[in-house]
C-alpha cells in the first residue's frame, strides 16, 4: 500500500515539474483600508521556447479598480523565459472580496493553448466609528501661516519679465540709432571707394597680385548686380557680356570684356603682369563705372 501511495505522489510531482508555464498571482498584504491601494505581483515562469501573451489590463479586476500597471520585466533563469509586471489596485467598499485568476495565453509548437493564475480573496476593512461619542461640529479649516518664500517664484517672475522689458527697449533704441547714423552709399561712390582701397595693396608681392585683380572683377560684379538687374557674382564673364549686350553701348561692352578678361587671365591663367598694367586697369575700371 505505502509503495502504490509513493508511485501516485511521484506520479504528480512528476506533473506538476513536468509543466512548461506556470503564472502566479500574489499581494503584499491581505487586508486593506477601504481606498488605500493594493499591491499585486504577475510572475509567468515560461519555457524558451513558448511564445507567451501577457494580458493588457483595462480599468478594474472585478469588484477591484486598477489604478496603476507597471511595465512588464522580461528576464531569464535556468532555461525559463520569466516575466513579472506589478498591478495596484483599489477597492471603495468594504468586505471580502476576490481579485479573480487572470488567463495566460501561449503558443507551443503550433498549438495556442491558456493557463490561469491563482485567485486571491482580499478583506477591506472600514474606518472603525466610536458611536458612543457626542458628534462634535464640523471645524472650519485652519489659516496656514504666510512665509516669506512662498513670493519668491512671484518676485522671481517680476524680475524676470522687467529685464526683459528692459531688454527690448535696449534693442529697439540701439537698433533705432544704427537706422539714424547708417548713411545709405549709391552703388557708384561705394564702388570708387572700394577701388580706392585697392591702391593701398603692395603689388611687389606675388600673392597680392592676383587678389588684386580678383578684387578689380569683384567689384565690377557687384556693381553690374546693383545696377543692371541680375546678379553677376556667380556668372562667369561670358555670361555677364551676353547679359549686358543688349543694356549697353558697343564700346561699353569692348571695355568691360576687356576687363574680366585681363581679371581672369591673372586669377585663372597665371598671367603675370606688368606694373604699368596693374595701374591700367585700375584706372580703366574706375573710368568705366564713372561712364555706365
Amino acid at each position: 500500500m505505502k509503495k502504490h501511495i509513493f508511485y501516485i505522489l511521484f506520479f504528480f510531482q512528476t506533473i506538476l515539474f513536468a509543466q512548461p508555464i506556470t503564472a502566479t498571482l500574489s499581494a503584499d498584504s491581505s487586508h486593506i483600508l477601504i481606498g488605500n491601494p493594493l499591491t499585486l505581483r504577475l510572475s509567468i515562469a515560461a519555457d524558451n521556447a513558448l511564445q507567451v501573451s501577457v494580458p493588457t489590463l483595462k480599468d478594474s479586476l472585478g469588484k477591484w479598480e486598477i489604478l496603476q500597471t507597471s511595465p512588464v520585466v522580461k528576464g531569464n533563469d535556468k532555461g525559463k523565459t520569466l516575466f513579472s509586471q506589478n498591478i495596484v489596485v483599489t477597492a471603495w467598499d468594504s468586505g471580502r472580496y476576490e481579485i479573480p485568476s487572470l488567463p495566460i495565453f501561449y503558443i507551443n509548437g503550433q498549438d495556442s493553448q491558456q493557463i490561469a493564475t491563482n485567485a486571491i480573496a482580499i478583506q477591506v476593512l472600514t474606518v472603525e466609528v466610536d458611536t458612543t461619542q457626542a458628534i462634535k461640529p464640523i471645524k472650519a479649516p485652519l489659516q496656514a501661516a504666510y512665509m516669506w518664500q512662498e513670493a519668491i517664484p512671484y518676485l522671481s517672475l517680476v524680475i524676470f519679465l522687467g529685464l526683459m522689458a528692459l531688454s527690448y527697449f535696449l534693442y529697439k533704441k540701439y537698433q533705432k540709432g544704427k537706422q539714424q547714423t547708417k548713411v545709405a552709399m549709391l552703388p557708384r561712390p561705394k564702388a570708387l571707394k572700394a577701388f580706392s582701397t585697392l591702391e593701398k595693396i603692395d603689388l611687389a608681392n606675388t600673392q597680392n597680385v592676383k587678389e588684386y585683380y580678383a578684387s578689380i572683377s569683384y567689384i565690377l560684379r557687384a556693381y553690374i548686380s546693383e545696377t543692371k538687374g541680375f546678379s553677376a557674382y556667380e556668372k562667369v564673364s561670358d555670361e555677364i557680356i551676353e547679359a549686358l549686350s543688349e543694356k549697353l553701348p558697343e564700346m561699353a561692352i569692348e571695355d568691360l570684356t576687356t576687363l574680366l578678361s585681363r581679371s581672369d587671365l591673372v586669377k585663372f591663367a597665371k598671367y603675370s603682369p606688368t606694373a604699368a598694367e596693374h595701374t591700367g586697369i585700375l584706372q580703366a575700371a574706375k573710368d568705366w563705372i564713372r561712364t555706365y
